[in-house]
């Protein structure tokens, strides 16, 4: 069965990364108006065409709603429906989001079940600043690029030489190490969040734009972040990025159940501690305290979270300030979101 289940969302993972397309606008932070808001996991070959999912996708998603709208996407029918408090599972979400409007932060997600082809929105096209979401996409590309052998000129055995330090999150900056080889550089990158650890990575080994170029087959054009190794981007973006990782991580790629280990391992994630019947949850959180004034506040994660019902994928990104040292009393507000959209997800998405 385990076999099968991979083999499924693995398909299915590919057949996806057309359909979040995005939608244009955003507006300013308000609360929630009201947000008047297969069973199990189908065998390999039942799994969607990417075709197909690619033809219904375009005009499901030009037809979404605006942004401060919860909405439920329906790729196979090619349905938007806004959700109303009447529907099952909407009440909660619609609390969690408010708890961040009451402390005048804003709020957006993208919740997609990878089988159904149903998803969840909110403000998903309001921009975000990335934080160290970031680094699970730009490590994926990479592991992606060197098991691929798109690179030739880097391999995980390859020393680093630490010529830059970068405070805040990680253990690079204090450790009484010079140099590493890649593939640790890589492993405290997303376990321990290492900002020392990216910045070597974003240095050195994005030879050629591999990481450019592979958000443009994911459909996020990272071009117009300039080279920014954090910029800002939308809930819509995480979540098409995070169908890429997703189908690296299921691939036979050398080092994909390496990835899928430190994914599962991070020192903190959100998801991890707000959903409380996951399986198996991939993911990356980022946040950021913005003490100077430069907009940089953030509480967000990216994830795929596998259950008895299968895979989806989650994106989530505020402008709530959060440290995990000095600032952690917003925590509970994205736990609390992640846990609401998990129960949505079973009360929406899953029912035929």
């Amino acid at each position: 069965m385990a076999i099968v289940v991979a083999l499924a969302l693995a398909v299915a993972l590919l057949a996806c990364f057309a359909l979040l397309g995005g939608r244009g606008g955003s507006a300013p932070s308000e609360e929630i108006r009201s947000l008047d808001a297969q069973d199990a996991l189908q065998t390999a070959s039942d799994a969607p065409d990417a075709s197909e999912v690619a033809k219904t996708a375009q005009s499901t998603l030009d037809a979404t709603s605006g942004v401060y709208e919860l909405s439920m996407f329906d790729a196979a029918t090619d349905e938007v429906t806004l959700l109303s408090d009447d529907n099952a599972g909407v009440q909660s979400v619609v609390d969690a989001v408010n708890a961040f409007a009451d402390k005048g932060y804003d709020v957006g997600f993208v919740v997609y079940d990878v089988q159904s082809q149903k998803g969840l929105d909110y403000n998903a096209d309001e921009a975000f600043f990335s934080a160290s979401t970031i680094k699970a996409p730009f490590s994926a590309a990479l592991c992606q690029a060197i098991d691929e052998q798109s690179t030739a000129d880097i391999s995980f055995d390859d020393m680093l030489f630490e010529d830059t330090i970068v405070a805040g999150t990680g253990i690079m900056a204090t450790d009484d190490q010079d140099e590493y080889p890649v593939s640790e550089v890589v492993e405290n990158s997303i376990v321990h969040s290492d900002n020392t650890g990216y910045a070597l990575l974003r240095e050195h080994c994005n030879n050629d734009n591999l990481f450019e170029n592979w958000c443009a087959v994911q459909g996020v054009n990272a071009v117009d972040w300039e080279g920014l190794w954090y910029p800002n981007y939308t809930p819509r973006d995480l979540a098409k990025l995070w169908l890429g990782v997703g189908t690296y991580l299921l691939s036979d790629n050398e080092h994909a159940s390496w990835l899928k280990g430190l994914l599962q391992n991070t020192d903190l994630s959100f998801l991890r501690d707000g959903i409380s019947d996951a399986e198996t949850i991939w993911a990356k959180p980022g946040f950021e305290w913005d003490q100077w004034g430069t907009g940089m506040d953030s509480m967000n994660e990216g994830g795929t979270v596998v259950d008895s019902n299968g895979a989806y994928i989650v994106a989530i990104m505020s402008t709530a300030p959060f440290d995990d040292e000095l600032l952690t009393e917003n925590q509970e507000l994205i736990e609390n979101l992640a846990g609401a959209l998990a129960q949505a997800r079973g009360a929406l998405l899953l029912v035929s």
